[in-house]
Protein backbone atom coordinates (compact mmCIF):
# COMPACT_ATOMS: atom_id res chain seq x y z
CA UNK A 1 0.00 0.00 0.00
CA UNK A 2 2.63 2.37 0.99
CA UNK A 3 4.18 1.88 -2.42
CA UNK A 4 1.22 2.65 -4.35
CA UNK A 5 0.74 5.91 -2.60
CA UNK A 6 4.16 6.68 -3.48
CA UNK A 7 3.88 6.23 -6.65
CA UNK A 8 1.09 8.31 -6.63
CA UNK A 9 2.94 11.31 -4.92
CA UNK A 10 5.74 10.66 -7.57
CA UNK A 11 3.09 10.87 -10.34
CA UNK A 12 1.66 14.25 -8.54
CA UNK A 13 4.60 15.68 -8.70
CA UNK A 14 5.14 15.09 -12.44
CA UNK A 15 1.91 16.35 -13.37
CA UNK A 16 2.91 19.36 -10.93
CA UNK A 17 6.09 20.58 -12.60
CA UNK A 18 3.71 20.09 -16.28
CA UNK A 19 1.21 22.38 -14.31
CA UNK A 20 3.32 24.89 -13.27
CA UNK A 21 5.22 25.45 -17.01
CA UNK A 22 1.50 25.42 -18.53
CA UNK A 23 0.72 28.10 -16.02
CA UNK A 24 3.96 29.96 -16.47
CA UNK A 25 4.02 29.78 -20.54
CA UNK A 26 -0.18 30.53 -20.35
CA UNK A 27 -0.34 33.22 -17.94
CA UNK A 28 -3.35 31.14 -16.19
CA UNK A 29 -2.96 31.72 -12.62
CA UNK A 30 -5.76 31.06 -9.59
CA UNK A 31 -7.23 34.55 -8.40
CA UNK A 32 -5.39 34.34 -4.69
CA UNK A 33 -7.71 32.89 -2.04
CA UNK A 34 -10.56 32.07 -4.65
CA UNK A 35 -12.16 28.90 -3.82
CA UNK A 36 -15.36 28.79 -6.08
CA UNK A 37 -14.28 25.68 -7.68
CA UNK A 38 -14.62 23.88 -4.80
CA UNK A 39 -17.87 24.74 -4.21
CA UNK A 40 -19.70 22.58 -7.07
CA UNK A 41 -21.40 19.76 -6.75
CA UNK A 42 -20.10 18.02 -9.57
CA UNK A 43 -16.36 17.39 -8.11
CA UNK A 44 -15.57 14.10 -8.66
CA UNK A 45 -12.12 11.64 -7.78
CA UNK A 46 -11.62 8.27 -7.67
CA UNK A 47 -10.60 6.21 -4.48
CA UNK A 48 -7.31 5.87 -6.08
CA UNK A 49 -6.36 9.40 -6.29
CA UNK A 50 -7.62 10.14 -2.87
CA UNK A 51 -5.46 7.83 -1.04
CA UNK A 52 -2.85 10.22 -0.39
CA UNK A 53 -4.88 12.07 1.38
CA UNK A 54 -6.49 9.29 2.72
CA UNK A 55 -2.96 8.13 4.58
CA UNK A 56 -2.05 11.87 5.53
CA UNK A 57 -5.44 11.76 7.34
CA UNK A 58 -4.72 8.72 9.41
CA UNK A 59 -1.01 9.51 10.08
CA UNK A 60 -2.25 12.94 11.76
CA UNK A 61 -4.70 10.90 13.49
CA UNK A 62 -7.83 13.04 11.63
CA UNK A 63 -9.24 9.34 10.32
CA UNK A 64 -12.31 9.00 12.85
CA UNK A 65 -12.83 13.48 12.67
CA UNK A 66 -13.38 12.57 8.80
CA UNK A 67 -15.27 9.65 8.83
CA UNK A 68 -17.90 11.45 11.62
CA UNK A 69 -17.48 14.39 9.29
CA UNK A 70 -18.47 12.59 5.94
CA UNK A 71 -21.47 10.66 7.61
CA UNK A 72 -22.69 13.28 9.20
CA UNK A 73 -22.51 16.00 6.09
CA UNK A 74 -25.09 16.67 3.65
CA UNK A 75 -23.39 19.14 1.36
CA UNK A 76 -21.50 18.03 -1.61
CA UNK A 77 -18.71 20.48 -1.14
CA UNK A 78 -15.54 18.63 -0.33
CA UNK A 79 -15.17 18.32 3.03
CA UNK A 80 -11.33 19.68 3.12
CA UNK A 81 -12.47 22.75 1.68
CA UNK A 82 -12.34 25.91 4.29
CA UNK A 83 -14.49 28.57 3.38
CA UNK A 84 -13.19 32.21 4.51
CA UNK A 85 -16.56 34.44 3.12
CA UNK A 86 -19.77 34.22 3.51
CA UNK A 87 -20.82 33.43 0.04
CA UNK A 88 -17.66 30.27 0.11
CA UNK A 89 -16.15 31.71 -3.10
CA UNK A 90 -12.79 32.70 -1.03
CA UNK A 91 -11.64 29.58 0.32
CA UNK A 92 -8.76 27.26 0.98
CA UNK A 93 -7.81 23.93 0.58
CA UNK A 94 -6.99 22.65 4.35
CA UNK A 95 -5.05 19.34 2.57
CA UNK A 96 -3.32 21.50 -0.76
CA UNK A 97 -0.50 19.06 -0.76
CA UNK A 98 -2.30 15.96 -0.75
CA UNK A 99 -5.33 17.05 -2.71
CA UNK A 100 -6.69 14.78 -5.77
CA UNK A 101 -6.03 14.96 -9.31
CA UNK A 102 -9.00 17.36 -10.29
CA UNK A 103 -7.83 19.72 -8.04
CA UNK A 104 -4.49 19.56 -9.76
CA UNK A 105 -5.18 19.87 -12.89
CA UNK A 106 -8.89 21.76 -12.94
CA UNK A 107 -7.96 25.53 -14.39
CA UNK A 108 -4.85 24.24 -16.04
CA UNK A 109 -5.20 21.85 -18.12
CA UNK A 110 -7.28 20.54 -21.60
CA UNK A 111 -10.10 17.67 -22.58
CA UNK A 112 -10.30 16.62 -25.80
CA UNK A 113 -13.24 17.73 -28.23
CA UNK A 114 -15.04 15.54 -30.57
CA UNK A 115 -12.20 15.79 -32.46
CA UNK A 116 -9.36 14.29 -30.42
CA UNK A 117 -8.25 18.49 -30.50
CA UNK A 118 -7.55 19.81 -27.06
CA UNK A 119 -9.73 22.19 -25.09
CA UNK A 120 -9.01 24.39 -22.76
CA UNK A 121 -10.80 23.80 -19.03
CA UNK A 122 -10.65 27.25 -17.84
CA UNK A 123 -12.72 28.35 -15.12
CA UNK A 124 -14.72 30.95 -14.87
CA UNK A 125 -13.11 32.93 -13.07
CA UNK A 126 -10.33 32.52 -15.37
CA UNK A 127 -12.54 33.74 -18.19
CA UNK A 128 -14.14 36.51 -15.96
CA UNK A 129 -10.17 37.96 -14.63
CA UNK A 130 -7.86 36.74 -17.22
CA UNK A 131 -9.48 37.42 -20.36
CA UNK A 132 -6.60 37.79 -22.36
CA UNK A 133 -4.57 34.83 -21.44
CA UNK A 134 -7.67 32.21 -21.76
CA UNK A 135 -8.15 33.58 -25.18
CA UNK A 136 -4.56 33.09 -25.97
CA UNK A 137 -3.96 29.64 -24.69
CA UNK A 138 -7.32 29.28 -26.54
CA UNK A 139 -5.88 30.22 -29.64
CA UNK A 140 -2.34 28.51 -29.02
CA UNK A 141 -4.41 25.02 -28.08
CA UNK A 142 -5.96 25.39 -31.47
CA UNK A 143 -2.83 25.91 -33.52
CA UNK A 144 -0.47 23.01 -34.93
CA UNK A 145 1.45 20.81 -32.87
CA UNK A 146 4.62 22.09 -34.16
CA UNK A 147 3.72 25.85 -34.18
CA UNK A 148 6.42 27.93 -32.22
CA UNK A 149 4.17 29.27 -30.06
CA UNK A 150 2.41 25.71 -28.91
CA UNK A 151 2.25 24.91 -25.44
CA UNK A 152 2.49 21.43 -23.52
CA UNK A 153 -0.67 21.44 -22.01
CA UNK A 154 -1.79 19.04 -19.17
CA UNK A 155 -4.39 16.63 -20.88
CA UNK A 156 -7.24 15.34 -18.34
CA UNK A 157 -7.69 12.04 -19.98
CA UNK A 158 -3.74 11.27 -20.16
CA UNK A 159 -3.31 11.79 -16.47
CA UNK A 160 -6.45 9.90 -15.53
CA UNK A 161 -5.23 7.45 -17.33
CA UNK A 162 -1.70 7.23 -16.01
CA UNK A 163 -3.07 7.41 -12.24
CA UNK A 164 -5.53 4.73 -12.81
CA UNK A 165 -2.82 2.23 -14.51
CA UNK A 166 -1.28 2.01 -11.25
CA UNK A 167 -4.27 -0.35 -10.15
CA UNK A 168 -6.84 -0.08 -12.08
CA UNK A 169 -9.80 -1.78 -9.54
CA UNK A 170 -9.44 1.69 -7.66
CA UNK A 171 -8.40 4.12 -10.31
CA UNK A 172 -11.79 3.92 -12.28
CA UNK A 173 -14.87 4.34 -10.54
CA UNK A 174 -15.39 8.09 -10.28
CA UNK A 175 -17.19 9.03 -7.30
CA UNK A 176 -18.59 12.32 -5.38
CA UNK A 177 -15.20 13.55 -3.75
CA UNK A 178 -16.82 13.14 -0.05
CA UNK A 179 -17.70 9.23 -0.80
CA UNK A 180 -14.63 8.38 -2.62
CA UNK A 181 -12.40 10.35 0.41
CA UNK A 182 -14.26 8.05 2.77
CA UNK A 183 -13.64 5.08 1.04
CA UNK A 184 -9.99 6.03 1.16
CA UNK A 185 -9.80 6.57 4.92
CA UNK A 186 -11.57 2.95 5.41
CA UNK A 187 -9.63 1.67 2.79
CA UNK A 188 -6.33 2.74 4.28
CA UNK A 189 -7.50 2.48 7.83
CA UNK A 190 -7.92 -0.87 7.11
CA UNK A 191 -5.08 -2.54 5.71
CA UNK A 192 -3.47 -0.15 8.38
CA UNK A 193 -4.69 -2.48 10.97
CA UNK A 194 -3.87 -5.63 9.25
CA UNK A 195 -0.46 -4.39 9.35
CA UNK A 196 -0.06 -5.22 12.87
Amino acid sequence: MESLIDAIGALYAEMDRQTAAFAAASGLVCPPGCGACCLSPAVEATVLEVLPLARWLVHQGQAERALAALAESRSPQCLMYQPQSEDGTQGRCSVYGVRPLLCRLFGFAAVRDRTGAPRLAACWRHQETLPEAVARTRQVLGSAPDDANAMDVPMFDTWALRLSQIDPHYGTERLPINEALGRAVQYYGLWQQMQG
